[in-house]
């Protein structure tokens, strides 16, 4: 019972906001493996454990002020972390104290003081055999050696480029409208926060590094290698305004839930201006229709049914919807014709159930059979003088009955394909309209710092049919984008202030986003920052194809290890540079005599090669919780990473109060 009780309290500290379970650093797991053990460890874990003590230890004495300048002002931390040096900077602090004897004994003719030394030495020697094999081969070095690498950013650099100060200075021409109202309320002029233009990375030579909100971030990161940790939960709660979030988990929900709804402080943070990063909290919304969170009561209140099909009075958002239906059945090659053919019914299907009040039901039940289709074109011509387009639209439905029957069932096969997204009675619940449910506005919730999860599986549940909702993720992305842009015009200074930010992780493992591409290289000049999260490049590029590119070239790489694609390691390799290595060469070829005089036959040959500043290896191998950024000019930058759990939140309330509401007369989304 008291192990069971110890478990119990062991599990309960490991869980941080929101329940969700974090990692435990190395002296919790040497804790928690000596209980599961009774204290019965062999030598081998104990020194695995005496390991892991000493490099806690050597991790928190360099971010003291004597170790700072270590690190950073001598090249002993670079030269232990060095795989061809390490061995011999460690026997030199060893010889250093007795080398220091000998010259005192020397000096002085003082027997004793060698005597001395040679204990020094003897006992030195003991402990650096004892300290090396803990330290060599370590997690820790391999940090060090990447975090310490003198040919990437320095810490000068990234105080002027990359600091809250560069942030800050940058924003008051990103952020006009931010900017004007400081002005206008304060004769002494304050710099812009960084937590309104950014978010805290992590650190580069004890420095800290931001992500800008101006750049979209395109990260690299295969699975488990820490990116829900360290990037994307920090992205969500520190973003400075409204938060769309995808996954296909519920992970990410359960760690920002109630660090966005609640609020939170970061009391222990100060940035340059002396802020520190905060929020009251606002409401969140979960679209959940394949029910990946469950019946999870936390989450009840702030569950949303959403009805796309008023929106499409606008032909323009009909045609935006039924491109993202036939997109999701993947035609390609001879069938990219009929995907054509199945999104002008669809359109026209959409716009029909727009005009009569229908639902996303009736849509999927028409989209069956011929007859469905003849009553959606009945609804279309009534409607002529309402929608001037009607009738137009209405054509490729006409025509569907007076093809063959060979024509027809391709075309319905078409439009089945499409629509498989709503195969499932229980999905299709999600988008019915419920005119009792109050209604979401995007504008007010753009205006906020409310955040909206999409979820949706992988794949198919159950082995049912695949039947991939994600669509309507995209769909609703793209209200997002169009809202967000269409408030940005008519903004005074032509932006949205803060930023949207979209958070898409797994994106190519859900339902791709189509436009995503072009938000990439739009940038963040409307007020939108974009963050894509992909395993590989191949995988991105198996999605986005040569658009893939383009997403590559325009944002902010994040790279972190175990990348394995030969070709992407040699691009960012490339993107990296190359730094210069010299090497001696001594020859000897005997004496001989010149001038009358007998000459050895030394020669030396010096050469200056340049090579890659990180090689392949050293890519693949970059350690956990680490990443190199890459941003605009900036030279590439090793940074160590902050989990959530490091970040010091600390959350003030379970509810929000007094917080402005997303609530408006506007047909888009209702709460269930």
């Amino acid at each position: 019972m008291a192990r069971g009780a110890q478990g119990a309290r062991r599990g309960q500290a490991l869980r941080g906001p929101g329940g969700l379970r974090r990692v435990p650093d190395r002296q919790e797991q040497a804790r928690i493996g000596r209980g599961n053990m009774n204290g019965g460890y062999d030598r081998h874990h104990t020194d695995i454990d005496e390991a892991r003590g000493f490099t806690d230890w050597w991790e928190g004495f360099q971010r003291t002020r004597a170790g700072d300048f270590l690190r950073e002002h001598t090249p002993l931390v670079r030269a232990l972390a060095s795989r061809e040096r390490g061995r011999r900077a460690m026997a030199l602090l060893v010889l250093a104290p007795f080398l220091l004897c000998v010259l005192l004994a020397a000096l002085f003719r003082q027997s004793w003081i060698l005597v001395l030394g040679v204990a020094l030495l003897a006992a030195l020697g003991a402990a650096g055999a004892l300290v090396w094999s803990w330290y060599s081969g370590s997690p820790q070095q391999a940090a060090d050696r990447f975090l310490t690498d003198e040919h990437l950013l320095t810490r000068r650099e990234g105080m002027q480029q990359l600091s809250d100060r560069a942030l800050s200075h940058a924003a008051d021409h990103a952020m006009p409208g931010t900017r004007a109202m400081l002005d206008s309320g304060d004769a002494r002029r304050r710099p812009i926060s960084p937590s309104l233009a950014g978010v805290l990375l992590g650190d580069c030579h004890r420095a800290h590094v931001w992500l800008s909100m101006e750049r979209p971030a395109y990260v690299l990161s295969p699975a488990r290698g820490g990116k829900t940790n360290a990037l994307v939960i920090p992205l969500i709660v520190e973003a400075p305004g409204a938060v769309v979030a995808t996954s296909s988990r519920k992970d990410i929900l359960d760690a920002t839930f109630d660090l966005r709804t609640g609020g939170y402080a970061t009391p222990s943070r100060r940035d340059f201006d002396g802020s520190s990063p905060h929020s009251d909290g606002e409401r969140a919304y979960v679209f959940d229709p394949m029910g990946i969170v469950g019946s999870v009561r936390r989450y009840s209140d702030a569950r949303i049914r959403w009805d796309p099909v008023p929106a499409c009075r606008d032909t323009r958002k009909a045609r935006t919807l039924a491109s993202a239906l036939v997109s999701s059945a993947n035609f390609s090659g001879e069938d990219a014709t009929w995907a054509r053919i199945g999104v002008d019914i669809t359109q026209a299907l959409l716009l029909a159930a727009a005009l009569d009040g229908k639902g996303l039901d009736d849509v999927f039940l028409w989209s069956q059979d011929t007859q469905g289709i003849s009553r959606a074109r009945a609804i279309l011509e009534r409607h002529e003088q309402e929608c001037p387009e009607a009738r137009a639209w209405a054509l490729p439905l006409a025509r569907l009955s007076e093809d063959d029957r060979r024509t027809a069932s391709n075309k319905l096969l078409t439009m089945s394909s499409a629509f498989s997204a709503l195969s499932l009675p229980q999905v299709r619940a999600w988008f019915r309209p419920d005119p009792l449910a109050r209604r979401f506005d995007m504008r007010a919730f753009l205006r906020s710092r409310q955040t909206v999860y999409l979820l949706a599986e992988l794949r198919s549940v159950n082995g049912q049919a695949d039947a991939s909702t994600a669509v309507f993720n995209c769909m609703f992305l793209d209200d997002v984008r169009d809202t967000a842009r269409e408030m940005a015009a008519e903004a005074e200074h032509g932006k949205l202030e803060p930023s949207v930010s979209l958070i898409l992780d797994e994106c190519a493992n859900i339902s791709p986003w189509p436009a995503l591409p072009q938000v990439f290289t739009a940038g963040s000049g409307d007020g939108i920052f974009a963050c894509a999260v992909f395993q590989s490049r191949p995988q991105a590029q198996d999605v986005y194809r040569k658009a893939e590119a383009q997403m590559w070239e325009s944002g902010q790489k994040v790279v972190l290890g175990g990348l394995s694609d030969s070709q992407t390691l040699r691009d960012i390799s490339a993107l990296v540079g190359k730094r210069e290595v010299k090497s001696v060469n001594h020859s000897y070829r005997g004496g001989f005599w010149l001038g009358g005089r007998l000459r050895d036959g030394l020669g030396t040959n010096e050469q200056t090669q340049r090579v890659a500043t990180l090689d392949e290896q050293a890519l693949r191998e970059i350690p956990q919780w680490c990443a190199l950024l890459m941003s605009a000019a900036t030279p590439a930058a090793a940074v160590k990473l902050i989990p959530w759990w490091q970040r010091g939140w600390q959350g003030e309330a379970d509810e929000a109060d007094g917080t402005a509401q997303a609530w408006s007369d506007a047909p888009q989304m209702t709460v269930r």
